[in-house]
């Protein structure tokens, strides 16, 4: 082992010798070639190095740089850069893992890491496909198998967001939109009527205790939304700290044309009673007007029976007259 390792400090020396020039004006890639090699020559698995040209290339069985730290007295690996399965894997075992630019972006995608590209201080490139496969991913190390996923899709550029491969939404530029094919539902039913509950809700004003914006939000109390629409409440538990009550605006959109629904239903119901009732007048009013035509009739009747008699009444006294005379 020694003197392998003094083969390898001749080689250091040699290349330093000999790039000199090169060291000076590309400081970074030579600190980084430096540190790359110690952790080699640390690797009990390493065969090979080839010569160094801007790219540092190892040959091994099962290639790992271990990173150790003697502060406590004892060794410790605190991480790891390893091959395994094809993937290059980079290991923090105890700490946060860094990446760091001190001057640059930083760029990530399936093929490298660089900073020459990078349009923001962060910035991740995958691949297009499936976005079941590719995209970026968070996935919980306690093992419940749950991951979410971001995918940008490349025709449209809007970006998608799956759920153990399972399409969500889609975020884009005229909106946020929520997966709702009929495929990927069961158990459709109706909703019940929410018109009544929704009256019972009251908006409120109210200041975030965590936030020191003095300007008031609006919206509502999840307890009290809770008592009506539990569905728009999530009352899980955390993984630490207590759990807090959230609440699903965008599901308020749903009730409220419920709601309209429900109102709209009431119009249309006492629009038809009133029709009724106006068709129930005018029909009553057809039947005075055939009552009051009738009354005419009768009083005109009445008023020729009235000349009648009135004549017969006439004769009768100039026949009573004449009856006396004689």
């Amino acid at each position: 082992v020694m003197e392998a390792t003094g083969v390898y400090l001749i080689i250091i020396i040699y290349i330093s010798l000999q790039s000199s020039i090169k060291i000076f004006t590309h400081m970074k890639r030579f600190i980084a070639f430096s540190i790359l090699l110690m952790a080699f020559l640390c690797s009990s698995s390493a065969q090979t190095i080839a010569e160094f040209e801007g790219i540092l290339r190892i040959s091994a069985i099962s290639p790992q740089f271990q990173l150790f730290d003697n502060d406590a007295g004892e060794e410790r690996v605190e991480g790891s850069l390893y091959e395994a399965n094809d993937d290059i894997v980079l290991l923090s075992n105890y700490g946060r893992l860094w990446l760091f630019a001190q001057d640059d972006r930083i760029e990530l995608s399936s093929h490298n890491i660089t900073t020459t590209n990078a349009i923001s201080d962060f910035m991740i490139r995958h691949e297009s496909g499936n976005s079941a496969e590719h995209g970026f991913t968070l996935r919980n190390n306690g093992g419940n198998d749950n991951d979410w996923t971001f995918y940008v899709l490349n025709g449209t550029g809007n970006m998608s967001l799956t759920r153990n491969g399972a399409v969500v939404g889609t975020f884009a530029s005229n909106g946020i939109y929520t997966a709702s094919d009929r495929r990927l539902k069961r158990d459709i039913e109706p909703l019940d009527p929410v018109l009544s509950r929704l009256l019972t809700l009251r908006t409120k004003k109210y200041n975030y205790i965590a936030s020191d914006n003095p300007e008031k939000s609006i919206g509502f109390v999840a307890q009290d939304v809770k008592k009506h629409f539990p569905e728009l409440v999530l009352d899980g538990p955390m993984d630490e700290g207590e759990a807090v009550m959230q609440v699903n605006y965008a599901g308020f959109g749903v009730l409220a044309i419920k709601a309209i629904q429900e109102q709209q239903d009431q119009i249309d119901r006492q629009g038809q009673r009133i029709e009724a009732q106006e068709e129930s007048i005018s029909s009553q009013e057809l039947t005075i007007a055939s009552q009051e035509q009738m009354i005419k009739v009768q009083s005109s009747a009445l008023q020729a029976l009235e000349a009648q008699v009135n004549n017969l009444m006439e004769r009768t006294a100039v026949l009573e007259k004449e009856k006396k005379g004689l």
